[in-house]
């Protein structure tokens, strides 16, 4: 036969070349991948096995942990911020000679920017802490109104001693433009609260929002009666802790209107027709009732 020239030569002879053909590199490249996939597959039991003891709980521990640590962070930041902006409410002129203003002070509009901003970047994290922020943030501002007026922490410890909470703030003394001008404010920051997603929010501001209508109503002596009535239902039954607050609250509700200053009859005939310019007399028979009713509570409390 003749030879072999030219490019014609059968299958066999081109697989026994020196070079790996096709269908070579095809059949190594399967060999490879089976043997992979069987590695693979004794992997997963060993990973599995590994996992699903103290390291998976220690993984899962360590998670929640640093979960905690950046929730905790958050909360801490958002309320130091929140200090320092109502901090310039240290500032206002809670007891001024000019009328009642119609908006609200520039530290109240400098917080709601800053909430605003705040808010939406917590829409993505759980709503655990969409929630709750805003909550205590509120809550914070609403302990600061109350120590700004009465000069009382929530501990109730005075804010000038030295065993306060908050020794750099201090008491405010104020007439019915600063109550106006109060309430002007609140409106401000309880009208952004209804705008938020959690419900309810701006109950968060309850309780210095009717302190303020009792003075801007001149509701004092109700007041007194309702807690009367409150402590003869309520107090034998009340917690000892709940007890404490109530009478925490009293007090410094009494210490409120120790700085109440009483308008001159010329600056009162400016004040709104509903509101009304409490004299001296007024506001000093409703702190002997409530400190007397402070005096029965603590000596029921006692027995």
């Amino acid at each position: 036969g003749g030879g072999g020239g030219g490019g014609g030569g059968s299958p066999l002879n081109a697989m026994s070349g020196s070079s790996p053909s096709a269908f070579e590199r095809k059949m190594t490249s399967n060999k490879t991948a089976r043997q992979q996939q069987q590695q693979q597959q004794r992997a997963v039991p060993m990973m599995q096995g590994r996992l699903t003891g103290g390291r998976c709980f220690q993984a899962r521990l360590l998670f929640r942990q640093t979960q905690s640590i950046c929730e905790d962070t958050i909360f801490k930041l958002v309320n130091q911020k929140i200090q320092l902006l109502m901090a310039l409410a240290l500032d206002v002129d809670w007891a001024p000679s000019t009328p009642p203003i119609s908006e609200p002070h520039d530290y109240v509009t400098d917080v709601i920017t800053y909430l605003t901003t705040t808010f939406i970047s917590l829409q993505k994290l759980p709503s655990s802490i969409r929630e709750n922020v805003p909550v205590a943030g509120f809550t914070l501002i609403t302990e600061y109104y109350m120590e700004i007026f009465s000069g009382i922490s929530g501990s109730g410890s005075s804010s000038s001693g030295s065993g306060g909470s908050s020794g750099s703030r201090r008491a405010c003394r104020f007439n019915m433009y600063g109550i106006c001008n109060l309430s002007c404010d609140l409106k401000a920051l309880e009208h952004f609260a209804k705008a938020q997603a959690v419900p309810n929010l701006h109950n968060a501001f309850r309780n210095i929002r009717q302190i303020v209508d009792m003075l801007l109503t001149g509701k004092i002596l109700d007041l007194s009666s309702q807690i009367k009535l409150e402590m003869r239902t309520n107090f034998k039954n009340t917690e000892e802790s709940d007890k404490i607050a109530s009478i925490g609250e009293m007090k410094r509700l009494v210490m409120i209107l120790g700085n109440y200053k009483t308008l001159k009859r010329k600056e009162a005939n400016i004040l709104p027709i509903e509101v009304r310019n409490l004299s001296s007399r007024d506001v000093s028979n409703a702190m002997k009732r409530l400190k007397a009713k402070i005096r029965a509570m603590e000596k029921r409390g006692a027995s």
